[in-house]
Protein backbone atom coordinates (compact mmCIF):
# COMPACT_ATOMS: atom_id res chain seq x y z
CA UNK A 1 0.00 0.00 0.00
CA UNK A 2 1.12 3.54 -0.63
CA UNK A 3 2.31 5.48 2.39
CA UNK A 4 0.58 8.63 3.55
CA UNK A 5 3.49 10.66 2.20
CA UNK A 6 3.08 9.12 -1.27
CA UNK A 7 -0.67 9.69 -1.16
CA UNK A 8 -0.14 13.34 -0.19
CA UNK A 9 2.39 13.77 -3.00
CA UNK A 10 -0.03 12.22 -5.43
CA UNK A 11 -2.82 14.57 -4.36
CA UNK A 12 -0.53 17.53 -4.96
CA UNK A 13 0.23 16.22 -8.46
CA UNK A 14 -3.48 15.87 -9.23
CA UNK A 15 -3.96 19.50 -8.24
CA UNK A 16 -1.58 20.52 -11.03
CA UNK A 17 -4.15 19.43 -13.61
CA UNK A 18 -7.06 21.41 -12.16
CA UNK A 19 -7.72 24.93 -10.95
CA UNK A 20 -6.98 25.30 -7.26
CA UNK A 21 -10.09 25.13 -5.09
CA UNK A 22 -8.14 25.85 -1.92
CA UNK A 23 -5.27 28.15 -1.09
CA UNK A 24 -2.79 27.72 1.68
CA UNK A 25 -4.68 24.71 3.03
CA UNK A 26 -7.87 26.69 3.61
CA UNK A 27 -10.81 27.44 1.39
CA UNK A 28 -10.66 30.91 -0.12
CA UNK A 29 -13.48 33.08 1.21
CA UNK A 30 -15.10 35.31 -1.38
CA UNK A 31 -15.82 38.87 -0.29
CA UNK A 32 -19.51 39.75 -0.60
CA UNK A 33 -20.45 41.53 -3.80
CA UNK A 34 -22.44 44.76 -3.76
CA UNK A 35 -26.02 44.47 -4.97
CA UNK A 36 -25.46 46.36 -8.22
CA UNK A 37 -22.71 43.96 -9.26
CA UNK A 38 -24.80 40.89 -8.47
CA UNK A 39 -27.63 42.27 -10.59
CA UNK A 40 -25.30 43.29 -13.42
CA UNK A 41 -23.49 39.93 -13.59
CA UNK A 42 -26.79 38.06 -13.82
CA UNK A 43 -28.15 40.60 -16.31
CA UNK A 44 -25.07 40.42 -18.54
CA UNK A 45 -24.98 36.59 -18.64
CA UNK A 46 -28.73 36.34 -19.27
CA UNK A 47 -28.55 38.97 -22.01
CA UNK A 48 -26.10 36.74 -23.87
CA UNK A 49 -28.71 33.96 -23.89
CA UNK A 50 -31.32 36.48 -25.10
CA UNK A 51 -29.04 37.46 -27.99
CA UNK A 52 -28.46 33.80 -28.85
CA UNK A 53 -32.16 33.10 -29.34
CA UNK A 54 -32.91 36.51 -30.85
CA UNK A 55 -30.38 36.22 -33.68
CA UNK A 56 -31.04 32.49 -34.07
CA UNK A 57 -34.62 31.37 -34.37
CA UNK A 58 -36.02 34.84 -33.68
CA UNK A 59 -34.91 36.10 -37.11
CA UNK A 60 -37.43 33.94 -38.96
CA UNK A 61 -39.76 36.90 -39.59
CA UNK A 62 -36.99 38.78 -41.40
CA UNK A 63 -36.31 36.01 -43.94
CA UNK A 64 -38.86 37.10 -46.58
CA UNK A 65 -37.43 40.62 -46.56
CA UNK A 66 -33.85 39.30 -46.77
CA UNK A 67 -34.80 37.00 -49.65
CA UNK A 68 -36.36 39.85 -51.62
CA UNK A 69 -33.58 42.37 -50.97
CA UNK A 70 -30.61 40.08 -51.70
CA UNK A 71 -32.32 37.90 -54.34
CA UNK A 72 -31.77 34.72 -52.33
CA UNK A 73 -33.73 31.74 -53.70
CA UNK A 74 -36.08 29.98 -51.32
CA UNK A 75 -34.00 26.77 -51.38
CA UNK A 76 -30.92 28.66 -50.13
CA UNK A 77 -32.68 30.87 -47.61
CA UNK A 78 -32.32 28.29 -44.83
CA UNK A 79 -28.58 28.94 -44.71
CA UNK A 80 -29.17 32.39 -43.25
CA UNK A 81 -30.30 30.52 -40.12
CA UNK A 82 -28.29 27.30 -40.54
CA UNK A 83 -24.90 28.97 -40.92
CA UNK A 84 -25.43 30.59 -37.52
CA UNK A 85 -26.71 27.49 -35.70
CA UNK A 86 -23.90 25.41 -37.22
CA UNK A 87 -21.11 27.39 -35.55
CA UNK A 88 -22.98 28.45 -32.40
CA UNK A 89 -23.65 24.81 -31.55
CA UNK A 90 -20.44 23.13 -32.69
CA UNK A 91 -17.86 25.40 -31.03
CA UNK A 92 -19.33 25.34 -27.52
CA UNK A 93 -16.95 22.67 -26.18
CA UNK A 94 -13.60 24.13 -27.36
CA UNK A 95 -14.56 27.66 -26.33
CA UNK A 96 -15.82 26.36 -22.99
CA UNK A 97 -12.45 24.72 -22.41
CA UNK A 98 -10.62 27.91 -23.40
CA UNK A 99 -12.72 29.81 -20.87
CA UNK A 100 -11.79 27.34 -18.11
CA UNK A 101 -8.10 27.55 -18.94
CA UNK A 102 -7.57 31.21 -19.79
CA UNK A 103 -10.33 33.07 -17.97
CA UNK A 104 -14.10 33.11 -18.27
CA UNK A 105 -14.37 36.88 -18.08
CA UNK A 106 -11.87 37.24 -20.90
CA UNK A 107 -13.66 34.77 -23.19
CA UNK A 108 -17.09 36.16 -22.27
CA UNK A 109 -16.10 39.72 -23.20
CA UNK A 110 -14.34 38.57 -26.35
CA UNK A 111 -17.46 36.68 -27.41
CA UNK A 112 -19.69 39.72 -26.84
CA UNK A 113 -17.37 42.00 -28.81
CA UNK A 114 -17.13 39.41 -31.60
CA UNK A 115 -20.93 39.16 -31.88
CA UNK A 116 -21.25 42.96 -31.98
CA UNK A 117 -18.72 43.32 -34.79
CA UNK A 118 -20.20 40.62 -37.02
CA UNK A 119 -23.76 41.76 -36.32
CA UNK A 120 -22.85 45.14 -37.76
CA UNK A 121 -21.22 43.34 -40.69
CA UNK A 122 -24.40 41.35 -41.32
CA UNK A 123 -26.33 44.62 -41.41
CA UNK A 124 -24.17 45.82 -44.31
CA UNK A 125 -24.17 42.52 -46.24
CA UNK A 126 -24.60 42.95 -49.99
CA UNK A 127 -25.15 39.37 -51.14
CA UNK A 128 -26.04 35.88 -49.97
CA UNK A 129 -22.49 34.56 -49.56
CA UNK A 130 -21.26 37.45 -47.43
CA UNK A 131 -24.34 37.25 -45.19
CA UNK A 132 -23.98 33.49 -44.66
CA UNK A 133 -20.27 33.79 -43.86
CA UNK A 134 -20.76 36.63 -41.39
CA UNK A 135 -23.65 34.76 -39.76
CA UNK A 136 -21.27 31.85 -39.21
CA UNK A 137 -18.72 34.16 -37.55
CA UNK A 138 -21.55 35.64 -35.49
CA UNK A 139 -22.36 32.17 -34.19
CA UNK A 140 -18.77 31.62 -33.06
CA UNK A 141 -19.06 34.61 -30.73
CA UNK A 142 -22.19 33.12 -29.19
CA UNK A 143 -20.40 29.76 -28.77
CA UNK A 144 -17.69 31.58 -26.80
CA UNK A 145 -19.98 33.63 -24.60
CA UNK A 146 -22.59 31.06 -23.54
CA UNK A 147 -20.34 28.52 -21.75
CA UNK A 148 -18.18 31.32 -20.39
CA UNK A 149 -21.31 32.98 -18.99
CA UNK A 150 -22.37 29.76 -17.28
CA UNK A 151 -18.86 29.47 -15.83
CA UNK A 152 -19.02 33.07 -14.61
CA UNK A 153 -22.25 32.36 -12.73
CA UNK A 154 -20.83 29.15 -11.26
CA UNK A 155 -17.62 30.78 -10.01
CA UNK A 156 -19.37 33.91 -8.71
CA UNK A 157 -22.15 32.31 -6.67
CA UNK A 158 -21.44 29.52 -4.19
CA UNK A 159 -23.02 26.07 -4.40
CA UNK A 160 -26.25 25.92 -2.43
CA UNK A 161 -26.66 29.69 -2.23
CA UNK A 162 -29.93 31.39 -3.03
CA UNK A 163 -28.17 33.70 -5.47
CA UNK A 164 -26.84 30.79 -7.54
CA UNK A 165 -30.36 29.40 -7.92
CA UNK A 166 -31.71 32.79 -8.97
CA UNK A 167 -28.78 33.36 -11.34
CA UNK A 168 -29.15 30.06 -13.23
CA UNK A 169 -32.95 30.33 -13.36
CA UNK A 170 -32.69 33.88 -14.72
CA UNK A 171 -30.16 32.66 -17.28
CA UNK A 172 -32.75 30.11 -18.42
CA UNK A 173 -35.27 32.96 -18.82
CA UNK A 174 -33.07 34.29 -21.59
CA UNK A 175 -34.39 31.67 -24.03
CA UNK A 176 -38.11 32.60 -23.89
CA UNK A 177 -37.24 36.30 -23.64
CA UNK A 178 -35.04 36.06 -26.72
CA UNK A 179 -37.76 34.22 -28.58
CA UNK A 180 -40.38 36.83 -27.70
CA UNK A 181 -37.97 39.64 -28.56
CA UNK A 182 -37.17 38.06 -31.91
CA UNK A 183 -40.80 37.57 -32.87
CA UNK A 184 -41.79 41.10 -31.85
CA UNK A 185 -38.79 43.35 -32.49
CA UNK A 186 -37.69 41.36 -35.53
CA UNK A 187 -41.01 41.95 -37.24
CA UNK A 188 -41.40 45.56 -36.08
CA UNK A 189 -37.89 46.62 -37.12
CA UNK A 190 -38.26 44.93 -40.50
CA UNK A 191 -41.59 46.57 -41.28
CA UNK A 192 -41.30 49.96 -39.59
CA UNK A 193 -37.70 51.11 -40.18
CA UNK A 194 -36.06 52.37 -43.34
CA UNK A 195 -33.25 49.82 -43.06
CA UNK A 196 -35.80 46.97 -42.88
CA UNK A 197 -34.16 43.62 -41.97
CA UNK A 198 -30.77 45.27 -41.49
CA UNK A 199 -32.16 47.11 -38.46
CA UNK A 200 -32.59 43.78 -36.67
CA UNK A 201 -28.87 43.07 -37.02
CA UNK A 202 -27.96 46.56 -35.82
CA UNK A 203 -30.27 46.04 -32.85
CA UNK A 204 -28.49 42.76 -31.99
CA UNK A 205 -25.15 44.58 -32.23
CA UNK A 206 -26.44 47.07 -29.66
CA UNK A 207 -27.47 44.24 -27.35
CA UNK A 208 -24.03 42.65 -27.70
CA UNK A 209 -22.39 46.00 -26.95
CA UNK A 210 -24.52 46.36 -23.81
CA UNK A 211 -23.50 42.83 -22.78
CA UNK A 212 -19.83 43.72 -23.18
CA UNK A 213 -20.09 46.93 -21.16
CA UNK A 214 -22.07 45.40 -18.28
CA UNK A 215 -19.80 42.34 -18.19
CA UNK A 216 -16.67 44.48 -18.18
CA UNK A 217 -18.00 46.56 -15.29
CA UNK A 218 -19.26 43.76 -13.07
CA UNK A 219 -17.53 40.42 -13.67
CA UNK A 220 -14.53 39.65 -11.45
CA UNK A 221 -11.17 39.04 -13.01
CA UNK A 222 -10.25 35.34 -13.17
CA UNK A 223 -7.52 35.53 -10.52
CA UNK A 224 -7.53 31.77 -9.84
CA UNK A 225 -6.27 31.23 -13.39
CA UNK A 226 -3.07 33.08 -12.54
CA UNK A 227 -1.86 30.08 -10.53
CA UNK A 228 1.49 29.08 -12.13
CA UNK A 229 0.95 25.38 -11.34
CA UNK A 230 -2.09 25.18 -13.61
CA UNK A 231 -1.35 23.53 -16.94
CA UNK A 232 -3.04 25.85 -19.44
CA UNK A 233 -2.04 24.02 -22.60
CA UNK A 234 -4.93 23.48 -24.99
CA UNK A 235 -5.83 20.09 -26.41
CA UNK A 236 -6.02 21.32 -30.00
CA UNK A 237 -6.29 17.81 -31.42
CA UNK A 238 -9.32 17.05 -29.28
CA UNK A 239 -10.85 20.40 -30.18
CA UNK A 240 -10.38 19.69 -33.89
CA UNK A 241 -11.83 16.19 -33.70
CA UNK A 242 -14.98 17.05 -31.74
CA UNK A 243 -15.68 20.30 -33.62
CA UNK A 244 -15.21 18.66 -37.02
CA UNK A 245 -17.45 15.78 -35.98
CA UNK A 246 -20.24 18.06 -34.79
CA UNK A 247 -20.02 20.32 -37.86
CA UNK A 248 -20.27 17.38 -40.27
CA UNK A 249 -23.07 15.79 -38.26
CA UNK A 250 -25.10 19.00 -38.00
CA UNK A 251 -24.53 19.90 -41.66
CA UNK A 252 -25.52 16.48 -42.98
CA UNK A 253 -28.64 16.29 -40.81
CA UNK A 254 -29.68 19.80 -41.74
CA UNK A 255 -29.03 19.43 -45.47
CA UNK A 256 -31.09 16.27 -45.94
CA UNK A 257 -34.19 18.22 -46.99
CA UNK A 258 -32.42 19.98 -49.88
CA UNK A 259 -30.21 17.03 -50.95
CA UNK A 260 -31.16 15.60 -54.38
CA UNK A 261 -32.01 12.12 -53.08
CA UNK A 262 -32.55 12.92 -49.42
CA UNK A 263 -30.98 10.32 -47.13
CA UNK A 264 -29.83 8.32 -50.14
CA UNK A 265 -27.60 11.15 -51.38
CA UNK A 266 -23.99 9.96 -51.45
CA UNK A 267 -22.43 12.99 -49.77
CA UNK A 268 -24.99 12.88 -46.92
CA UNK A 269 -24.08 9.26 -46.18
CA UNK A 270 -20.34 9.99 -46.45
CA UNK A 271 -20.51 12.98 -44.10
CA UNK A 272 -22.56 11.08 -41.53
CA UNK A 273 -20.09 8.20 -41.51
CA UNK A 274 -17.12 10.56 -41.31
CA UNK A 275 -18.70 12.47 -38.41
CA UNK A 276 -19.12 9.22 -36.46
CA UNK A 277 -15.53 8.20 -37.20
CA UNK A 278 -14.23 11.57 -35.98
CA UNK A 279 -16.37 11.35 -32.82
CA UNK A 280 -14.96 7.89 -32.04
CA UNK A 281 -11.44 9.22 -32.67
CA UNK A 282 -12.13 12.08 -30.25
CA UNK A 283 -13.25 9.68 -27.52
CA UNK A 284 -10.19 7.47 -28.00
CA UNK A 285 -7.87 10.48 -28.02
CA UNK A 286 -9.35 11.87 -24.80
CA UNK A 287 -9.11 8.45 -23.13
CA UNK A 288 -5.48 8.24 -24.26
CA UNK A 289 -4.66 11.64 -22.72
CA UNK A 290 -6.42 10.70 -19.48
CA UNK A 291 -4.55 7.39 -19.29
CA UNK A 292 -1.21 9.09 -20.03
CA UNK A 293 -1.74 11.65 -17.27
CA UNK A 294 -2.75 8.92 -14.82
CA UNK A 295 0.37 6.92 -15.70
CA UNK A 296 2.57 9.97 -15.26
CA UNK A 297 1.06 10.80 -11.86
CA UNK A 298 1.48 7.27 -10.55
CA UNK A 299 4.99 6.75 -11.92
CA UNK A 300 8.03 7.18 -9.69
CA UNK A 301 10.60 6.45 -12.43
CA UNK A 302 13.07 9.23 -13.25
CA UNK A 303 12.88 10.06 -16.95
CA UNK A 304 15.67 11.18 -19.24
CA UNK A 305 15.37 14.67 -20.83
CA UNK A 306 14.22 13.12 -24.12
CA UNK A 307 11.65 10.93 -22.37
CA UNK A 308 10.48 13.93 -20.36
CA UNK A 309 10.00 15.97 -23.56
CA UNK A 310 7.96 13.22 -25.23
CA UNK A 311 6.01 12.61 -22.04
CA UNK A 312 5.06 16.29 -21.81
CA UNK A 313 3.74 16.20 -25.37
CA UNK A 314 1.36 13.39 -24.47
CA UNK A 315 0.22 14.70 -21.08
CA UNK A 316 -1.78 17.67 -22.27
CA UNK A 317 -4.91 18.01 -20.12
CA UNK A 318 -7.79 16.59 -22.18
CA UNK A 319 -10.28 19.05 -23.58
CA UNK A 320 -13.12 17.05 -22.07
CA UNK A 321 -12.47 14.84 -19.07
CA UNK A 322 -14.50 11.72 -19.90
CA UNK A 323 -14.72 10.92 -16.20
CA UNK A 324 -17.19 13.79 -16.07
CA UNK A 325 -19.89 11.41 -17.35
CA UNK A 326 -19.39 9.07 -14.38
CA UNK A 327 -19.77 11.78 -11.74
CA UNK A 328 -22.49 11.46 -9.11
CA UNK A 329 -22.66 7.72 -9.77
CA UNK A 330 -23.43 8.19 -13.47
CA UNK A 331 -26.23 10.71 -12.96
CA UNK A 332 -24.23 13.27 -14.92
CA UNK A 333 -24.44 11.09 -18.04
CA UNK A 334 -28.15 10.51 -17.42
CA UNK A 335 -28.78 14.26 -17.23
CA UNK A 336 -26.95 14.81 -20.52
CA UNK A 337 -28.95 12.04 -22.22
CA UNK A 338 -32.17 13.47 -20.78
CA UNK A 339 -31.42 16.88 -22.32
CA UNK A 340 -30.72 15.22 -25.68
CA UNK A 341 -34.06 13.39 -25.83
CA UNK A 342 -36.18 16.25 -24.51
CA UNK A 343 -34.80 18.68 -27.08
CA UNK A 344 -35.16 16.08 -29.81
CA UNK A 345 -38.87 15.91 -28.99
CA UNK A 346 -39.27 19.65 -28.55
CA UNK A 347 -37.54 20.73 -31.78
CA UNK A 348 -40.25 19.73 -34.27
CA UNK A 349 -43.26 19.81 -31.98
CA UNK A 350 -44.81 22.88 -33.63
CA UNK A 351 -45.77 22.77 -37.32
CA UNK A 352 -47.62 25.35 -39.42
CA UNK A 353 -50.18 22.92 -40.83
CA UNK A 354 -52.84 25.61 -41.32
CA UNK A 355 -50.49 27.80 -43.41
CA UNK A 356 -50.84 30.80 -41.08
CA UNK A 357 -49.18 34.13 -41.82
CA UNK A 358 -45.92 34.83 -39.91
CA UNK A 359 -47.63 37.38 -37.65
CA UNK A 360 -50.55 35.06 -36.91
CA UNK A 361 -48.18 32.18 -36.19
CA UNK A 362 -46.14 34.44 -33.91
CA UNK A 363 -49.22 35.34 -31.88
CA UNK A 364 -50.04 31.66 -31.38
CA UNK A 365 -46.49 30.97 -30.19
CA UNK A 366 -46.32 33.95 -27.85
CA UNK A 367 -47.83 32.05 -24.87
CA UNK A 368 -44.74 29.81 -24.97
CA UNK A 369 -42.43 32.74 -24.24
CA UNK A 370 -44.63 34.09 -21.46
CA UNK A 371 -44.97 30.64 -19.89
CA UNK A 372 -41.22 30.09 -20.17
CA UNK A 373 -40.46 33.20 -18.11
CA UNK A 374 -43.01 32.16 -15.46
CA UNK A 375 -41.66 28.61 -15.26
CA UNK A 376 -38.09 29.79 -14.71
CA UNK A 377 -39.39 31.96 -11.88
CA UNK A 378 -41.05 28.89 -10.38
CA UNK A 379 -37.77 26.97 -10.63
CA UNK A 380 -35.94 29.79 -8.85
CA UNK A 381 -38.40 29.57 -5.96
CA UNK A 382 -38.80 25.79 -5.80
CA UNK A 383 -35.45 24.23 -6.69
CA UNK A 384 -34.02 24.84 -3.20
CA UNK A 385 -36.97 23.12 -1.53
CA UNK A 386 -38.27 20.42 -3.88
CA UNK A 387 -36.51 17.22 -4.93
CA UNK A 388 -34.92 17.61 -8.34
CA UNK A 389 -36.62 14.45 -9.62
CA UNK A 390 -40.03 16.07 -9.00
CA UNK A 391 -39.19 19.06 -11.21
CA UNK A 392 -37.65 16.91 -13.94
CA UNK A 393 -40.47 14.35 -14.05
CA UNK A 394 -43.04 17.15 -14.05
CA UNK A 395 -41.20 18.75 -16.96
CA UNK A 396 -41.10 15.50 -18.96
CA UNK A 397 -44.77 14.66 -18.33
CA UNK A 398 -46.06 18.13 -19.15
CA UNK A 399 -43.81 18.44 -22.20
CA UNK A 400 -45.05 15.05 -23.40
CA UNK A 401 -48.64 16.35 -23.34
CA UNK A 402 -47.83 18.90 -26.08
CA UNK A 403 -47.03 16.39 -28.88
CA UNK A 404 -49.79 14.13 -27.56
CA UNK A 405 -52.35 16.92 -28.03
CA UNK A 406 -51.01 17.65 -31.51
CA UNK A 407 -51.10 13.94 -32.40
CA UNK A 408 -54.84 13.72 -31.66
CA UNK A 409 -55.72 17.27 -32.74
CA UNK A 410 -58.87 18.11 -34.64
CA UNK A 411 -57.79 20.73 -37.24
CA UNK A 412 -61.30 22.20 -37.25
CA UNK A 413 -61.31 22.79 -33.50
CA UNK A 414 -60.60 26.24 -32.10
CA UNK A 415 -57.03 27.13 -31.13
CA UNK A 416 -57.95 27.19 -27.44
CA UNK A 417 -58.84 23.48 -27.35
CA UNK A 418 -55.58 21.97 -28.59
CA UNK A 419 -53.09 24.65 -29.71
CA UNK A 420 -53.12 26.87 -26.63
CA UNK A 421 -52.68 24.13 -23.99
CA UNK A 422 -50.01 22.48 -26.16
CA UNK A 423 -48.10 25.79 -26.34
CA UNK A 424 -48.28 26.02 -22.54
CA UNK A 425 -47.33 22.41 -21.80
CA UNK A 426 -44.55 22.23 -24.38
CA UNK A 427 -42.16 24.59 -22.65
CA UNK A 428 -42.30 22.76 -19.31
CA UNK A 429 -39.69 20.25 -20.45
CA UNK A 430 -37.32 22.81 -21.93
CA UNK A 431 -37.47 25.28 -19.05
CA UNK A 432 -37.70 22.91 -16.07
CA UNK A 433 -34.97 20.64 -17.40
CA UNK A 434 -32.62 23.37 -18.65
CA UNK A 435 -32.75 25.29 -15.37
CA UNK A 436 -32.53 22.17 -13.18
CA UNK A 437 -29.98 20.50 -15.45
CA UNK A 438 -27.65 23.49 -15.66
CA UNK A 439 -27.72 23.82 -11.85
CA UNK A 440 -26.99 20.11 -11.48
CA UNK A 441 -24.12 20.22 -13.99
CA UNK A 442 -22.58 23.24 -12.24
CA UNK A 443 -22.87 21.44 -8.90
CA UNK A 444 -21.23 18.22 -10.13
CA UNK A 445 -18.45 19.78 -12.22
CA UNK A 446 -15.21 20.91 -10.59
CA UNK A 447 -14.25 24.57 -10.51
CA UNK A 448 -11.77 24.14 -13.35
CA UNK A 449 -14.34 22.60 -15.75
CA UNK A 450 -17.46 24.70 -15.19
CA UNK A 451 -17.52 26.27 -18.65
CA UNK A 452 -16.74 23.12 -20.62
CA UNK A 453 -19.36 21.22 -18.59
CA UNK A 454 -21.93 23.90 -19.32
CA UNK A 455 -20.89 23.82 -22.97
CA UNK A 456 -21.34 20.05 -23.04
CA UNK A 457 -24.88 20.32 -21.64
CA UNK A 458 -25.80 22.98 -24.20
CA UNK A 459 -24.16 20.98 -27.02
CA UNK A 460 -26.31 17.95 -26.20
CA UNK A 461 -29.44 20.10 -26.53
CA UNK A 462 -28.21 21.36 -29.92
CA UNK A 463 -27.39 17.86 -31.17
CA UNK A 464 -30.74 16.61 -29.88
CA UNK A 465 -32.46 19.35 -31.87
CA UNK A 466 -30.63 18.39 -35.07
CA UNK A 467 -31.32 14.67 -34.65
CA UNK A 468 -34.96 15.32 -33.77
CA UNK A 469 -35.52 17.47 -36.85
CA UNK A 470 -33.77 14.94 -39.10
CA UNK A 471 -35.78 11.97 -37.83
CA UNK A 472 -38.98 14.02 -38.03
CA UNK A 473 -38.29 14.75 -41.70
CA UNK A 474 -37.86 11.02 -42.38
CA UNK A 475 -41.13 10.14 -40.65
CA UNK A 476 -42.99 13.00 -42.32
CA UNK A 477 -41.78 12.14 -45.82
CA UNK A 478 -42.50 8.45 -45.40
CA UNK A 479 -46.00 8.99 -44.05
CA UNK A 480 -46.85 11.60 -46.68
CA UNK A 481 -45.63 9.30 -49.47
CA UNK A 482 -47.64 6.39 -48.10
CA UNK A 483 -50.82 8.45 -47.80
CA UNK A 484 -50.40 10.01 -51.24
CA UNK A 485 -50.10 6.56 -52.79
CA UNK A 486 -53.28 5.48 -51.02
CA UNK A 487 -55.13 8.38 -52.67
CA UNK A 488 -54.55 7.04 -56.16
CA UNK A 489 -52.11 7.40 -59.07
CA UNK A 490 -53.24 10.94 -59.84
CA UNK A 491 -51.76 12.16 -56.57
CA UNK A 492 -48.31 10.54 -56.78
CA UNK A 493 -46.39 13.29 -58.55
CA UNK A 494 -44.33 14.05 -55.45
CA UNK A 495 -43.67 12.18 -52.23
CA UNK A 496 -42.25 15.18 -50.34
CA UNK A 497 -44.48 17.71 -48.58
CA UNK A 498 -45.16 20.78 -50.74
CA UNK A 499 -47.84 23.38 -51.34
CA UNK A 500 -49.66 20.89 -53.61
CA UNK A 501 -49.62 18.03 -51.08
CA UNK A 502 -53.17 16.98 -50.09
CA UNK A 503 -54.08 18.25 -46.63
CA UNK A 504 -55.18 14.79 -45.50
CA UNK A 505 -51.81 13.25 -46.34
CA UNK A 506 -49.95 16.13 -44.69
CA UNK A 507 -52.06 15.84 -41.54
CA UNK A 508 -51.27 12.14 -41.15
CA UNK A 509 -47.58 12.90 -41.61
CA UNK A 510 -47.66 15.54 -38.90
CA UNK A 511 -49.53 13.19 -36.58
CA UNK A 512 -46.79 10.58 -37.01
CA UNK A 513 -44.12 13.21 -36.24
CA UNK A 514 -45.94 14.14 -33.03
CA UNK A 515 -46.05 10.51 -31.91
CA UNK A 516 -42.29 10.39 -32.51
CA UNK A 517 -41.85 13.52 -30.39
CA UNK A 518 -44.03 11.98 -27.68
CA UNK A 519 -41.80 8.90 -27.65
CA UNK A 520 -38.70 11.10 -27.22
CA UNK A 521 -40.28 12.74 -24.18
CA UNK A 522 -41.22 9.38 -22.70
CA UNK A 523 -37.64 8.11 -23.13
CA UNK A 524 -36.53 11.17 -21.16
CA UNK A 525 -39.13 10.38 -18.51
CA UNK A 526 -37.85 6.80 -18.16
CA UNK A 527 -34.24 8.02 -17.88
CA UNK A 528 -35.27 10.39 -15.09
CA UNK A 529 -37.25 7.77 -13.16
CA UNK A 530 -34.54 5.12 -13.43
CA UNK A 531 -31.30 7.09 -13.00
CA UNK A 532 -32.18 10.41 -11.33
CA UNK A 533 -34.42 9.20 -8.49
CA UNK A 534 -31.88 10.02 -5.79
CA UNK A 535 -30.69 13.31 -7.23
CA UNK A 536 -31.87 15.13 -4.11
CA UNK A 537 -32.54 18.85 -3.81
CA UNK A 538 -30.32 20.28 -6.53
CA UNK A 539 -29.84 23.75 -5.09
CA UNK A 540 -29.15 22.61 -1.52
CA UNK A 541 -25.66 22.49 -0.04
CA UNK A 542 -25.50 19.58 2.37
CA UNK A 543 -23.57 16.51 3.43
CA UNK A 544 -24.18 14.89 0.05
CA UNK A 545 -22.85 17.84 -1.90
CA UNK A 546 -22.23 16.39 -5.35
CA UNK A 547 -19.34 18.72 -6.18
CA UNK A 548 -17.35 17.57 -3.15
CA UNK A 549 -18.32 13.95 -3.83
CA UNK A 550 -17.04 14.27 -7.39
CA UNK A 551 -13.61 15.53 -6.33
CA UNK A 552 -13.35 13.03 -3.46
CA UNK A 553 -14.37 10.18 -5.73
CA UNK A 554 -11.78 11.16 -8.36
CA UNK A 555 -8.94 11.42 -5.83
CA UNK A 556 -9.98 8.17 -4.16
CA UNK A 557 -9.83 6.26 -7.44
CA UNK A 558 -6.44 7.75 -8.29
CA UNK A 559 -5.06 6.94 -4.82
CA UNK A 560 -6.34 3.38 -5.17
CA UNK A 561 -4.47 3.03 -8.46
CA UNK A 562 -1.28 4.35 -6.88
CA UNK A 563 -1.70 1.94 -3.98
CA UNK A 564 -2.09 -1.07 -6.25
CA UNK A 565 0.97 -0.16 -8.31
CA UNK A 566 3.04 0.43 -5.18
Amino acid sequence: MATQVEAQAHTEKVAQFSAPMVKGGAQVAKPPLPGWRIFTIIFSSTLFMVINIFIGSGFSLTLPSISEDLNIPQASLQWVISSYTLTSGCFLLPFGRLADLHGRRRVFLAGAAWVAVWSVGCGFAKNEISLDVMRAFQGMGIAAGLPAGLGVLAQTFEVGSRLRTVAFSTFGCGAPLGSALGFTMGGVLTQKTSAHWRSAFFFSAGLAGLTFVTGWLAIDKDTHHLDPSLDRRVDWMGAFLVTSSLILLTFSLGDVETAPDGWKTSYIIALLVLSIVLLCAFILWEKRLGWQISRRLSSSVTLTPTETFLDNLLTIPPMLNLDLFTRAHGRMAAMQALAFFVWAGFSSCYQNYLGLSPIHAMLRMLPMSITGVILNGIVALAVAHIEGIVLIVTGCVMAGLAPLLFAIIDPLATYWVFGFPAAIFGVFGADFIFASGSLFVAKVARLDEQSVAGGLFTTLTQVGTSVGLALSSIVLNQMVARNIQSLGPQETSSSKPSSSTPKSALLEGYRAVQWLNFSFMMVGLVLALVFLRHIGVIARMGEANLEEDAVAETLSLEDEKVGKQS
